[in-house]
């Protein structure tokens, strides 16, 4: 087996952080849905990691929560973004802000991979709630993954089967108390806690820990 050169090997860990930072970004959406500033820099971060496949999802959280106001706002995000939309999504786009002055060009409300609220605001059907790829290693990268698409019920769904069927998985366990502790899910939290075995004592003086800062949120 050849040897990484040290280039491609600061690549993958660059790619690896920014993922981890556009899924923290993605779960905070889930409590802070009103926070423009949070919407903003997602978008923003789409541009600056090139994450071509979330960048329409991202903006169209944005003109979710703004509706027919900012409109500076969600035009200029929208020139920002542009480079990364495809001929479809910069075209709904440019019409979603068309029909605020010819109601005539109305259209249905879309839904883009990388959208948090879409799922709650728009009529999907069967495929968008499918992951587009197959080819997981496991169900921690698919879990992952939904995360990414903005899909944060179905990643908490298989989240909390993969971990209840291997308590010992302390990767699981870190990837479902960030997801906790990212989306402020107090009720979701409290309701999984009294679900672990009372044998579980390495695991659950951290989930101890979780639980008492949850207190605050």
């Amino acid at each position: 087996m050849t040897k990484k050169s040290v280039l491609n090997q600061a690549s993958e860990k660059i790619e690896q952080h920014s993922d981890l930072v556009w899924r923290k970004l993605t779960l905070s959406v889930n409590h802070s849905s009103q926070d423009l500033k949070l919407l903003t820099q997602r978008i923003l971060f789409c541009l600056d990691n090139n994450l071509s496949e979330f960048s329409a999802g991202a903006l169209q959280d944005l003109f979710l929560v703004l509706k027919d106001n900012g409109a500076d706002l969600r035009l200029r995000m929208l020139k920002l973004i542009n480079p990364l939309l495809n001929y479809n999504e910069r075209k709904y786009f440019q019409q979603q802000i068309a029909a605020e002055r010819d109601s005539s060009l109305s259209q249905g409300c879309q839904y883009f991979s990388g959208s948090v609220l879409a799922i709650n605001e728009c009529e999907l059907s069967e495929s968008d709630f499918l992951p587009m790829t197959s080819s997981f290693q496991n169900e921690l990268e698919e879990a992952q993954y939904l995360i990414a698409c903005g899909k944060l019920f179905l990643a908490k769904e298989l989240l909390e089967a993969s971990y209840s069927k291997n308590w010992t998985d302390s990767l699981l366990e870190n990837e479902l108390q960030s997801f906790y502790f990212y989306t402020k899910d107090k009720k979701g939290l409290e309701q999984f806690i009294a679900k672990l075995p009372q044998s579980n004592n390495s695991g659950s003086n951290s989930w101890q820990a979780l639980q008492k800062m949850a207190r605050n949120w």
